[in-house]
């Protein structure tokens, strides 16, 4: 999904589940909107919903992304 459906996803504005992987192998995983995407830095801002705060997460790091289902 990386590439021109990703800029699209994020520019919709829609809540993600992002997968991460930080340094030395620690795992997360991160529920919140995308503020910014720089193509030619390959970073994102993402808002995180749990913790109110702004990530700056470099699109090496994300081992996923998808939209959650709502029941």
């Amino acid at each position: 999904m990386i590439g021109s459906d990703l800029g699209q996803v994020f520019k919709d504005g829609n809540l993600l589940r992002l997968e991460i992987v930080k340094a030395r192998g620690k795992r997360q995983v991160i529920f919140g909107k995308v503020l910014q995407f720089d193509r030619t830095r390959e970073i994102l801002l993402v808002y995180e919903l749990d913790y109110k705060r702004v990530e700056i997460l470099s699109l090496n790091e994300i081992e996923n992304v998808s939209i959650p289902v709502e029941r």
